[in-house]
């Protein structure tokens, strides 16, 4: 690799932002020839050409600009990690920055682990706190080597913003799927799979600092299941038929949630509830749907009531 680090940034419309994480990029106490800044801008209207030049004009380090129309993170994600160049992957969202020790906190534990285990990695987790606020966001976890990812996610309940250093090798094998008309599909869809019988470096480190912003997904969440229901619904239904045993045994209260889950987005997808069940893999996980789709319907009537739509 010619790097130890490419940082990904998809943005659309948000030159408003991106000024932070150039800042937080410029500020690496890491040599800056040690890295990459990806950038895809994804169909933005506003001048985020014009503060990529400003960028580039200023920065010591190497940034790849590239345009597209507007097709989604995901496929942002899957262009960035084909071109990555670096041994660790970082995504740093458009809105959110890193500590000045990231890379070099990131890149002492690396140098850590042993080949053999460089080898199938997932990569190496950090946690995260409220730019706003100060606040630690979630809680800390188990640390050192672990040997299972999916396990220490759901057994650890880490369903908060958490962050990681991904092993490019590794990512480079797995792709999010590519749908016309579907522009977005949860980032744990690809996380799950990948982690699946893999081990992550799990840390206590916070390294990451997220700025919730008022058009961000996590303050419009009910928008995102209406007009992202598609996407959202792939996942819950990857879940249920290719992880089901997996999340029983780490943490069935969130499998219920994937299940009244994917019948939520199901019907925001208008789907009938035959159709879902059509989507199911197995006779016993249709019966527990039937059992429980009650619930689904009732959380997507309150979405579109919260909407005002009824």
């Amino acid at each position: 690799m010619k790097y130890k680090f490419t940082v990904f940034t998809p943005t659309y419309n948000r030159a408003y932002t991106l000024q932070r994480v150039f800042d937080s990029l410029m500020s690496q106490t890491i040599y800056h020839s040690n890295f990459e800044w990806i950038l895809i801008n994804d169909g933005s209207t506003d001048n985020t050409d014009e503060l990529v030049e400003k960028f580039i004009s200023e920065a010591d380090f190497d940034i790849r600009y590239i345009k597209q129309e507007n097709k989604g993170k995901n496929y942002c994600h899957n262009k960035a990690i084909k071109l990555a160049q670096g041994e660790l992957f970082l995504i740093l969202d458009s809105d959110d920055a890193i500590t000045p020790e990231c890379m070099d906190v990131f890149w002492s534990y690396w140098m850590e682990i042993s080949k053999e285990n460089k080898k199938e990695i997932y990569g190496i987790s950090c946690l995260c706190k409220n730019g706003y606020a100060g606040s630690l966001i979630g809680h800390k976890v188990e640390e050192g080597l672990i040997a299972d990812t999916f396990m220490w996610k759901h057994k650890n309940k880490i369903y908060f913003d958490a962050w990681a250093a991904l092993n490019t090798v590794v990512f480079k094998r797995y792709l999010f799927p590519e749908i016309e008309n579907i522009k977005f599909i949860p980032e744990a869809y690809l996380w799950d799979k990948v982690g699946k019988n893999r081990k992550i470096y799990s840390t206590n480190e916070v390294l990451k600092i997220v700025f919730y912003q008022n058009d961000g997904f996590s303050k419009n969440i009910i928008d995102s299941y209406i007009k992202h229901s598609k996407g959202r619904y792939m996942y819950h239904k990857m879940v249920i038929n290719d992880l089901f045993w997996e999340l029983l045994k780490a943490n069935p209260i969130r499998l219920l949630k994937d299940f009244i889950q994917f019948g939520r987005m199901g019907f925001h997808r208008e789907c009938s509830v035959k159709k879902m069940m059509k989507d199911i893999n197995s006779r016993y996980k249709v019966v527990f749907f039937i059992f429980i789709v009650f619930l689904s319907w009732f959380f997507y009537k309150t979405d579109i009531r919260s909407k005002g739509n009824v």
